[in-house]
């Protein structure tokens, strides 16, 4: 299929292995949203989501591609097929969320003029050591062949090995910060999902995978007996694991733990505006350790005190009694963290200067920031 190209050619081009606007990497579409702001052209190649998903749309300053990803196949030549779309658009500078095989584009371009930059959030999690040692040894061999390389922070960039050009941690989407929510659309929230005014609400939202929430929902059911105002939200890929659904549907944490699904993502901050605290739980492993997690910068752009597991990375944005609480990856801490939870939340003192507390991380930490700070001096190098 042809499609029309625009007489000025496109500047930068993001490329991802995942959905756009897609629910969990959330670092394609608030790129791409404050590039556009500022008032850059960017084509972005995507995946599909579904087999209905639109092959190809333009909105607004952006150029949309979404690539079937379903098949075997289709997922071996993902790069290959970039790589025709990236010789018609032209664009200068092509940013590449790194997957394997993400080095073929700047070998296919490589007596070009383009600049390729490879952005890497996470290294592997894999639980088995030699797997997980060779897949780190691939990342940092494959990223020795672009111009450019973005590591989401230090921990990280030491642990794989690789010389970072920039450090571009996870940010805070403007909508987090600047979206202001009528009392009767939170009301209605909790009304179709039988919250109370009595309720303590946690809210967890992320994907299930790799995760191990049979913990903590074991966790939960220890914390009820101390806190039985206690409910948990959890939005995500869990309603769509037989196992954590099956868990919950035969057992009393149906009556306080809510599986919906995955939710469009310009809705989750509503979600978020109605919980009383956020949840970031991943196991303590040295995949995980290093790994920064995208949703605790939402919770504090919302003044929700985190429940978070000690990883480095966590330990990074939540303070102990600060702004939330650490704790183990075991069923018992997990219960002691949502009793300390519920005595912060019911002490006064605590929430005079949590805002407060949380304002550093806002401001060095919005998108919009990093963008402009981080980002764009990049391309222009």
């Amino acid at each position: 299929m042809e499609y029309p190209i625009p007489k000025n050619s496109l500047e930068i081009c993001l490329v991802s292995t995942t959905p756009y606007p897609g629910v969990y990497f959330p670092e394609l579409r608030n790129i791409a949203f404050e590039l556009e702001n500022i008032g850059k052209n960017i084509v972005i190649i995507a995946i599909k989501q579904s087999f209905n998903d639109i092959d190809f749309e333009i909105a607004g300053k952006k150029r949309i591609y979404r690539l079937s990803f379903f098949r075997r196949i289709e997922q071996e030549t993902f790069f290959m097929r970039c790589a025709f779309i990236i010789r018609k658009e032209n664009p200068s500078v092509i940013h590449i969320f790194w997957r394997f095989g993400a080095a073929l584009l700047p070998l296919i371009f490589a007596f070009s003029s383009k600049r390729f930059i490879i952005d890497i959030r996470t290294g592997s999690v894999s639980n088995h050591l030699i797997r997980r040692y060779i897949e780190n040894t691939l990342l940092r061999i494959e990223s020795l062949f672009f111009h450019r390389r973005i590591v989401v922070d230090e921990p990280l960039a030491k642990k794989l090995g690789i010389r970072s050009d920039e450090y571009l941690p996870q940010g805070i989407p403007s909508h987090m910060i600047n979206r202001r929510h009528s009392s009767n659309e939170l009301h209605a929230i909790r009304k179709k999902l039988g919250i109370s005014n009595n309720d303590m609400l946690g809210i967890y939202v992320g994907t299930s995978h790799l995760r191990n929430l049979d913990i903590f929902f074991e966790g939960c059911r220890q914390a009820k007996k101390a806190v039985p105002s206690l409910k948990i939200i959890i939005l995500g890929d869990a309603l769509q694991d037989e196992y954590l659904h099956e868990l919950i549907k035969s057992t009393e944490l149906k009556n306080y733990i809510i599986l919906l699904g995955n939710v469009p993502n310009e809705n989750v901050a509503s979600y978020i505006k109605i919980a009383h605290f956020g949840i970031s739980f991943v196991p303590m492993t040295a995949g995980f350790d290093k790994q920064q997690s995208i949703k605790i910068l939402e919770y504090i752009a919302n003044d929700l005190p985190v429940l978070a597991t000690k990883t480095s990375s966590n330990q990074s944005f939540v303070y102990e009694g600060q702004n939330g609480v650490l704790i183990d990856d075991t069923a018992e801490d997990v219960s002691s963290g949502i009793r300390r939870i519920s005595f912060l939340l019911n002490d006064r003192e605590f929430h005079h200067h949590l805002a407060s507390f949380n304002e550093q991380f806002i401001k060095a930490f919005s998108w919009k920031k990093l963008v402009q700070d981080k980002l764009l001096p990049l391309y222009e190098r």
